[in-house]
């Protein structure tokens, strides 16, 4: 389908630093400003557009005339948040299995390094494998993090991972890895958004909510912010806590809550399950990010709805054809109301696997690279649309941190 409407040009945002309390003390400068820069966008009543893996994973092609970012193929911009996860580290994303450790970390370095400094924000998520199955196969002594299995439940994860258990170790270095990481960029002054263990509030990965008690999960979390932040000195990040939709109030959502000591951020992680019933989804869409809005209100927290899409079946996510039109518009405008300071599309993981964003097939631009004529997916006029909206901001349009 051939596209009808252009991306506009947008203008760098104004900001004006205005010092940020986060739960570390120690954090670095940079850190606070990033902050300070998000606290300000919920007030100003303008958004960040996020997508995970958005300069490394596409469905358009990766060939001569399109760029790594099926965001920047459509807008001539990436993403102002660029989500990317620890599986980047392990080999799951971003190259192959059989990379060594460095040259996977160095990979990952080079991504961020390169996406800071063409203005986007980078926020890390992990899906931490099971480190019951790391330990049962150590390879020569040593843990392969491998594959993917945080959905695999089997072993008492939560609990033996905890100082003092038999997989303390294993847990720890898997956290070395992601620090080796974000020490890395704090050498170069780029903030990062950590967001581990989300989605907590449901049972589908071995920190849920099926696997241990709300006890067991604060527990965690404290030891994991302790260990990285005391033993390993990272001071570059803002933590972001992001349970699920299944809270129905404010006591439940604080169940699991870690405490206002360990967090900078709450967030939201919610998808439009495949349904033909949109009213039914936007009455529950604007009721959990009202909830979390007002959780995050009550303990001074910045806000975010860390996660969104639609879900299809087979996890197919975006249709070929026959999708809702508006669909990013009135995620926007829902996510403004609530005053979030960005929302986040899940990744595009290839044309004939799961998407969210749409993406381009043809693609001509003019001297300042803006696109002039596209053609792909049917949603190309619907993102552009939502590309041109006053108070939505991509990359390369907020200020430098550092």
């Amino acid at each position: 389908m051939k596209a009808t409407k252009q991306p506009l040009e947008k203008k760098r945002e104004e900001f004006k630093f205005t010092p940020f309390s986060l739960c570390d003390g120690k954090t670095k400068q940079s850190t606070i400003k990033l902050a300070s820069f998000l606290a300000q966008l919920s007030k100003s009543g303008k958004i960040l557009y996020g997508h995970q893996n958005d300069r490394h994973s596409k469905a358009g092609p990766v060939q001569p005339g399109f760029t790594g970012s099926d965001t920047e193929d459509v807008c001539g911009r990436a993403a102002a948040i660029m989500g990317i996860d620890a599986l980047s580290l392990t080999g799951m994303e971003l190259g192959e299995c059989s990379w060594e450790r460095q040259k996977r970390l160095n990979a990952a370095i080079s991504l961020c390094e390169k996406a800071s400094k063409e203005g986007s924000i980078i926020s890390l998520s992990a899906h931490m494998p099971n480190f019951e199955l790391v330990q049962q196969n150590l390879k020569g002594g040593a843990a392969d993090y491998s594959g993917y299995t945080p959905n695999d439940l089997r072993g008492n994860v939560v609990q033996d991972i905890m100082p003092g258990k038999r997989l303390n170790g294993i847990f720890t270095g898997y956290l070395d890895l992601v620090c080796d990481l974000l020490l890395a960029l704090a050498e170069k002054d780029i903030p990062v958004i950590w967001r581990p263990f989300h989605e907590n509030t449901g049972g589908w990965f071995w920190w849920g909510c099926d696997t241990c008690s709300p006890e067991e999960f604060k527990n965690l979390w404290k030891y994991t912010w302790e260990y990285m932040t005391d033993v390993k000195n990272v001071h570059n990040v803002i933590w972001a806590y992001s349970p699920g939709s299944e809270p129905s109030s404010i006591s439940e959502f604080e169940e699991r809550y870690p405490g206002d000591s360990y967090i900078d951020l709450i967030g939201l992680d919610m998808y439009q399950n495949y349904s033909f019933d949109y009213a039914a989804f936007w009455q529950d869409y604007d009721r959990q990010l009202e909830l979390s809005a007002l959780a995050a209100k009550k303990h001074g927290k910045l806000f975010a709805n860390t996660e969104t899409g639609i879900m299809r079946p087979e996890n197919k996510a975006l249709l070929d054809e026959g999708n809702e039109r508006g669909w990013y518009e009135r995620v926007a405008g829902i996510c403004l109301k609530h005053k979030a300071c960005y929302f986040l599309l899940w990744a595009n993981f290839g044309a004939d696997k799961a998407y969210y964003t749409p993406y381009v097939t043809r693609r001509k631009t003019d001297s300042r690279g803006i696109p002039v004529e596209l053609e792909g997916h049917e949603l190309l006029d619907d993102f552009i649309s939502f590309h041109n909206m006053d108070n939505v901001i991509f990359a390369g349009q907020i200020p430098a941190f550092s």
